[in-house]
């Protein structure tokens, strides 16, 4: 058996024995790190990426991959995956290998990831593969390194405020802003609100609950009030938005300030669900 096990960062690996293989062509050799491809608050998902070309006579199976995946240096996942995949005398065989890892448990260990910032953390994958060929099996070695960002809380805005008045009724609509700046979906518990206006509490309640925010998205939640005890008279009425957005082991408080002035009609009813739009 002759195979050549092609690693995106350059490394050209042989079995022993095996004799010069002409490098592959075109986008085969592409320098391509460890890929994430998919992401939460507290885990990950890595996969390898590899290229074999079958340069021996006969067919080539792949049956299976065992892996090691680190974070930082420290193993944070093992385990093996069944695969089915061949490959004729001459031809080339794309090759993935996916390992997942949950590495956050607890609210400290989630401030401390989260305390990474921008700073690119080095992961890296190696294990081996199980290949048969001519009636013959051998484990063939692999290795990848990458980097892994640590996600972020999403951030609280004031995206709009309308304070109407009719003759009878004063309401206030506040559409409080949740941004996900993160290139993969968060999911929130509930978020609770308290509005005040002129230092009074005009009224409190949940503005969503078990709710998805859309990678790289702001999701507006409406929430009406009525404060019918409010000097119409006044031309400025300072408001305070305060609550929680609560994400399970991380919460995000909301602290919103401001002045509002009375618009020309009563403001519109509260509008069901919410709005997603794209993060600046």
């Amino acid at each position: 058996m002759r195979l050549c096990l092609l690693c995106t960062v350059g490394l050209t690996i042989g079995c022993a024995g095996a004799h010069p293989v002409a490098a592959l062509a075109g986008d085969a050799i592409h320098a391509e790190q460890l890929a994430i491809t998919d992401q939460t608050l507290t885990g990950f998902t890595a996969e390898a990426r590899l290229q074999l070309s079958n340069s021996g006579e006969g067919s080539l199976q792949v049956t299976g991959a065992t892996y090691q995946l680190d974070m930082d240096g420290a193993q944070v996942a093992t385990g093996q995956v069944d695969l089915d995949l061949s490959a004729d005398s001459g031809q080339d065989l794309s090759v993935r290998v996916p390992a997942s890892a949950e590495i956050v448990h607890s609210a400290e260990e989630l401030q401390s990831f989260l305390a990474h910032g921008a700073t690119p953390i080095p992961i890296s994958m190696h294990g081996s593969l199980k290949i048969t060929q001519g009636g013959k099996t051998s484990e063939q070695p692999f290795s990848r390194t990458g980097e892994l960002r640590a996600p972020r809380l999403p951030v609280v805005k004031l995206n709009d405020a309308d304070l109407g008045k009719s003759d009878d009724d004063v309401t206030v609509s506040f559409y409080l802003g949740i941004e996900n700046q993160n290139a993969f979906e968060m999911r929130i518990k509930t978020i609770t609100y308290r509005a005040e206006l002129d230092g009074s509490e005009v009224g409190t309640g949940v503005a969503t609950t078990g709710d998805r925010l859309p990678p790289s998205q702001t999701a507006e939640y409406p929430i009406q009030e009525n404060a019918t005890s409010l000097d119409k008279t006044k031309t400025e009425v300072p408001y305070h938005l305060t609550g929680m957005v609560d994400l399970g082991l991380a919460q995000v408080p909301i602290d919103l300030s401001g002045t509002l002035t009375f618009s020309s009609k009563k403001a519109p009813e509260r509008k069901a669900g919410k709005k997603h739009k794209k993060a600046p």
